[in-house]
């Protein structure tokens, strides 16, 4: 993962090395819980400040403490950043390419319909005839198509930068559903950059005279509009999958 990021000192760095020796260390580390970051930072707090080597959640410096009184807590052991430095390092940790968004997308569909198709296949006899039989067939079946639209997709800029944060769920393992979400949730950010881009592109052909230039510039406004109206279809088609319980 690349790190550029913009913060305490205003200069742009290029590698995570040089964004650390821009944090401060403290002369001695300090114990906070996890729980006051979030309402700070966000739910995703604990994993940008460990990213940047901010925080860390051994206490080997405190012996003393016991497992229970270790427990949903953290070292800081460098200066916290504002919460507008935050930002710019969450979108740093969080930023990948389009091209990156559509191929795990694909990737973790196609596990999800295998893992479904792999409980089809092991159900119990008597069980593959019923209600549970069908619900997972129709999930299957919906994937399985989800991935041929995915397959589909084609992008104009495929290293177009998109800020794809981890969405909050419940429990220490996602469950099927919230693995979905973050699917959805990631192609809707990849649609929003799309849209950015189509009014970016329409100001651009407001300003050009007819000619080369103009003909080219609207037909990438086609061939986004397009990519973004397929991307859009994907999202609605995995949000309106159900995936069944395990009784």
């Amino acid at each position: 993962m690349s790190y550029r990021v913009v913060w305490l000192t205003g200069k742009e760095y290029d590698t995570r090395m040089q964004n650390e020796q821009a944090i401060s260390s403290l002369s001695s580390p300090v114990i906070t819980a996890k729980a006051s970051l979030s309402r700070k930072y966000g739910h995703n707090a604990v994993h940008v400040l460990q990213s940047f080597d901010i925080i860390d959640r051994g206490f080997g410096w405190r012996k003393d403490l016991s497992r229970k009184e270790q427990r949903g807590k953290v070292s800081v052991v460098r200066e916290l950043p504002t919460v507008e430095e935050f930002q710019v390092m969450s979108d740093s940790v969080f930023k990948t390419s389009a091209e990156n968004v559509i191929d795990n997308a694909e990737v973790e569909v196609t596990l999800l319909r295998d893992e479904l198709q792999e409980w089809v296949d092991n159900l119990p006899e008597g069980l593959d005839q019923t209600c549970k039989a069908e619900e997972l067939e129709e999930a299957i079946n919906e994937l399985d198509e989800a991935i041929d639209e995915i397959g589909l997709v084609v992008l104009q800029d495929r290293d177009a930068d998109v800020i794809c944060p981890i969405i909050k769920t419940r429990g220490k393992y996602p469950s099927r559903a919230s693995r979905r979400d973050q699917i959805v949730a990631d192609l809707g950010k990849l649609y929003d950059v799309l849209q950015a881009d189509i009014d970016d592109l329409e100001v651009m052909k407001d300003d050009e005279p007819d000619g080369y230039e103009y003909d080219a510039i609207v037909l990438r406004i086609e061939d986004t509009v397009n990519t973004s109206e397929n991307i859009e279809a994907i999202k609605d088609r995995l949000d309106e999958i159900l995936f069944p319980g395990m009784f």
